[in-house]
């Protein structure tokens, strides 16, 4: 008699990767929606202290210049890093199909 085995069938086990076409395009996401919140809370305005003109002297303008600093960064995150990674998502996911074409 044959015995029937509870074993399921080998095949390739799906892993979770960080570097990926969907996680670079969700870092693009979240990079974007940092700046639109930043650019929401207002912090915009405080960047022309950095530019060296005259501050709200209340709170010592360690408060504008940390606002003012994270604008930027993130600024220069939404405007030269995200589109990179779309663009790396996009290019990556295409391969990862025409090798999949070339294996079939």
């Amino acid at each position: 008699m044959k015995e029937i085995s509870s074993k399921k069938p080998v095949g390739r086990k799906r892993r979770f990767r960080i570097v990926s076409p969907l996680m670079l395009l969700i870092l693009a996401v979240l990079i974007v929606a940092g700046f639109a919140a930043a650019h929401a809370a207002g912090w915009r305005e405080n960047v022309s202290l950095l530019a060296g003109t005259s501050f709200d002297a209340s709170n010592g303008g360690q408060e504008q210049i940390a606002s003012a600093s994270v604008y930027v960064i993130l600024y220069f995150a939404a405007v030269i890093i995200s589109p990179i990674l779309a663009l790396a998502s996009g290019i990556m996911w295409s391969l990862q199909k025409a090798m999949k074409r070339r294996k079939v």
